[in-house]
């Protein structure tokens, strides 16, 4: 077993020693990963569970942020990433059921989505009119000004190959904008191998700062920046003073960054 860092100075440990044992840790590139990951048909299942009908509608699949938090996303998006009347391109990779995609549909955005649940196609298309593509095969090169992996990273399966093919369909100039479960945050240093992003079997991967940024560097990507004070993604003012206050501490429960490819 190997890291995809391919550093081979690299040691690997098992990162919880009670909990979800089976993650391992890279002394290189900081990333955590499974030793083991679920296989296809097991995936596929825990998705097309996520992903049934009764789950949906009551917006309980575990995948996607709730309607709060995706307007707050939708909206910081849109005011720190996008400029009126420039027609510029939208992909929201892992896109769920298309909340996302919807709400920003009102700002005249020119809009794409990916996802690899069938169930969440289906329900894309019919309850908000949105087809969702399920690969980037026919995408042309260069071809998208923004892509944003909200919650999304630590599922795929194939990390390297996934970054590649952002580069691949990214503008010169573009961005990448991600967020991901923070290894590095209070909750998860308190709670360990119990924390409750790790117990997810579909979490391939656990990332800190470090490790996002040497996996998107490798994969071509510059000026990777941490976005300290990330949008919030709850309401009330106690929600928002303690999420400021773990942010700036560096103890935030989610990580988020940007990555631009070079013009």
């Amino acid at each position: 077993m190997k890291c995809l860092c391919r550093n081979q100075s690299s040691i690997l440990k098992q990162y919880y020693s009670k909990g979800e044992i089976d993650f391992v840790f890279c002394s290189s590139c900081s990333l955590v990963f499974r030793k083991q990951f679920p296989s296809n048909s097991e995936l596929a299942l825990l998705y097309k569970h996520a992903y049934s009908d009764q789950n949906v509608t009551i917006s309980n699949t575990n995948q996607e942020s709730g309607l709060f938090a995706t307007e707050v996303y939708s909206r910081y998006i849109h005011k720190n990433f996008f400029k009126p009347g420039c027609g510029q391109r939208f992909l929201d990779y892992g896109a769920g059921t298309g909340k996302l995609l919807e709400s920003l549909k009102k700002y005249n955005i020119i809009i794409d989505g990916l996802e690899f649940s069938d169930q969440a196609i289906k329900y894309c298309l019919k309850k908000r009119g949105i087809f969702l593509k399920n690969n980037l095969k026919n995408v042309p090169n260069d071809y998208y000004d923004f892509v944003s992996m909200i919650e999304v990273i630590e599922h795929v399966t194939d990390l390297e190959a996934t970054l590649k093919e952002l580069n691949r369909i990214t503008k010169p100039g573009g961005t990448i904008f991600v967020t991901t479960p923070n290894r590095a945050g209070l909750r998860s240093l308190v709670e360990k191998g119990f924390w409750k992003e790790a117990r997810k079997k579909f979490h391939l991967f656990l990332f800190n700062y470090k490790s996002l940024y040497f996996h998107f560097e490798k994969s071509g990507f510059h000026q990777i920046q941490r976005i300290k004070y990330n949008p919030i993604q709850k309401k009330g003012l106690f929600a928002k003073l303690l999420s400021r206050i773990l942010q700036t501490l560096g103890l935030g429960g989610t990580l988020c960054i940007t990555a631009r490819l070079k013009k």
